[in-house]
């Protein structure tokens, strides 16, 4: 039949419109599923099926080190109250976390703070039907409502914020804060079943802070003015961030939320296995990414990396140590440490294929490692083998055949600091006030080059406290470093080609006998043999291009 046949046009014409029929259906079908959804209005239905509260914006956080100018150490107790407002050099506001007593005598002291701003309390409206909706009112463009920090009352009376009506009755005074799904935070109440409705007419009012989220995730260095609060006591203060400010981020986007719902679902608040320590973790406000060392049931150790990467601050690791304790089995002991980042340094030479310019074969294979190996794709202890690597390269379509020639890992320094009370916790380098260092790597075939044969001790000599270093096998007491016990310490690490060298600073040290001495050492991989590299000390490994050595052959 000709296709101007009137039959062939019907059926067609019917055929099309199953077509779009069917089209509709598989749409609607695998929007009902989490797994395959692809609408946020679809994610947002499934979060509430379960339960799940959408979290609201975070407040980024970070310590800052205060110290005097002069080096020398504090005068007198110095008072922080909570709350005290710090400005970082663009402008937004940063608060402390917690009351601190800078203590006499000291050299340098840590003072956490969060990017947050308070509004005092406001009349949120007035609650005039069961069905109403009350919103926060008009928020600035650039700053969010904080996650949990609704204070309200209804008609006088103080109201508790809750994440779930699961675990309340018809008389408790509870509400939640939700988002809708154009991300406007709004109040929710109960239903007279599972918590109490207000009574029409009462008049709501709150008190709430904001924050610029993810935009809070400043560099390190951003910070230089006292306040008049720390001033007012004593002169001659400065203060600074020595890491980034890390853990701040927006509302809940997709991809956060397809990844928290199943979690929230799979341990119900309660810690039991290793898999349990980490989820939990990593729904905790300001966690991205979590691992957990568990050790036979009866100590755990959680190891976390806040949004934005860098190090996680004392007030993340706190919020993390008070979950953790509310959920874990009542024996089990735990403790939080934050990871760091692990320098992958990698030299390859490569022949291309015909015609390619070795500017473009580099461009191309350097992003192919640069994606592969950044912070959002690495992950906690995740393993750099060769055979991937040989993989990822040899896949580029530039790319002929390649040798690597070099491969080595460079772990964070870890200093553990022995405390007042005689027990250990973990620091990062730089470190304040060390009593003890000891570097943490990697179990090798050549133990006496290792990281673990470079420590600190913190000995006494005619009655004066003195810092002195030890490297690898000369542990008979023959100091390469001596400085004054107290002042801060700080120890960096660069690489030459088959060795690391632990730098330790003039400005901080009395050195013996006027002589700058250097410990060097070697990193895992660098000892002639190419290894897969399988960090054991949790760390994220990551690659940068200053890092990437590639020598380009071209065909022409």
């Amino acid at each position: 039949m000709s296709e101007g046949n009137i039959f062939i046009l019907t059926l067609s014409i019917f055929a099309g419109i199953a077509e779009v029929i069917h089209y509709y259906i598989d749409g609607m079908a695998r929007e009902a599923f989490l797994p395959t959804c692809r609408r946020y209005s679809s994610l947002y239905k499934h979060a509430k099926l379960v339960d799940y509260h959408i979290k609201s914006a975070i407040p980024s956080s970070v310590d800052l080190t205060v110290y005097m100018q002069d080096g020398s150490p504090f005068p007198v107790d110095i008072q922080v109250p909570q709350n005290t407002i710090f400005n970082s050099k663009d402008g937004k506001q940063w608060i402390t976390t917690r009351n601190v007593t800078i203590e006499r005598g000291t050299y340098t002291y840590k003072v956490p703070v969060a990017q947050k701003e308070a509004v005092e309390e406001v009349e949120l409206g007035t609650y005039t039907s069961h069905d109403i909706i009350i919103t926060l009112g008009d928020l600035p463009t650039d700053k969010k409502y904080v996650e949990g920090s609704m204070v309200l009352t209804i008609g006088g009376e103080a109201w508790t914020l809750v994440d779930t009506f699961a675990y309340s009755g018809p008389g408790d005074k509870v509400y939640k804060v939700e988002l809708d799904t154009t991300l406007t935070p709004y109040l929710v109440f109960g239903d007279g079943q599972f918590g109490r409705k207000p009574t029409i007419g009462s008049l709501i009012k709150g008190q709430y802070y904001l924050t610029y989220g993810a935009n809070g995730n400043i560099p390190a260095n951003q910070f230089d003015k006292v306040p008049d609060v720390m001033t007012d006591v004593t002169s001659g203060l400065t203060l600074t961030n020595t890491i980034a400010a890390t853990g701040g981020s927006d509302y809940e986007d997709f991809d956060t939320l397809k990844e928290h719902i199943p979690l929230s679902i799979k341990t119900l608040g309660v810690a039991i296995t290793k898999e349990d320590y980490e989820a939990i973790a990593m729904l905790i406000d300001g966690v991205d990414k979590a691992y957990c060392n568990y050790i036979c049931g009866k100590y755990v150790e959680v190891y976390i990396t806040p949004d934005g990467g860098s190090e996680a601050s004392t007030e993340l690791i706190n919020n993390v140590k008070q979950r953790m304790e509310s959920s874990k089995v009542l024996t089990t002991r735990v403790s939080v440490y934050s990871t760091h980042a692990a320098k992958i340094y990698l030299s390859a030479e490569i022949t291309g294929r015909k015609s390619f310019k070795s500017i473009d074969i580099s461009n191309q294979v350097k992003k192919a490692l640069l994606d592969a190996y950044n912070y959002q794709n690495s992950d906690i202890n995740k393993p750099v083998r060769q055979s991937d690597l040989y993989a990822l390269m040899d896949n580029q379509p530039m790319v002929d055949f390649l040798t690597i020639t070099e491969l080595y890992l460079l772990p964070y320094p870890i200093a553990i600091n022995i405390n007042s009370q005689n027990t250990e916790e973990i620091v990062s380098v730089p470190a304040l006030n060390i009593t003890y260092f000891k570097m943490i790597s990697f179990t090798t075939s050549t133990p006496e080059s290792d990281f673990e044969n470079c420590y600190i001790q913190t000995v006494i000599e005619n009655g004066n406290a003195f810092y002195k270093v030890y490297a690898n096998k000369d542990l008979s007491g023959n100091a390469l470093y001596s400085g004054q016990y107290g002042k801060p310490l700080e120890v960096t690490l660069t690489k030459s080609k088959f060795s690391i060298t632990i730098n330790l600073p003039v400005e901080n040290a009395n050195y013996e006998n006027g002589t700058v001495y250097q410990l060097t050492t070697q990193p895992m991989g660098s000892n002639g043999r190419l290894v897969d590299l399988i960090p054991h000390n949790y760390n994220i490994p990551t690659i940068s291009s200053d890092n990437i050595t590639l020598t380009i052959n071209e065909v022409v």
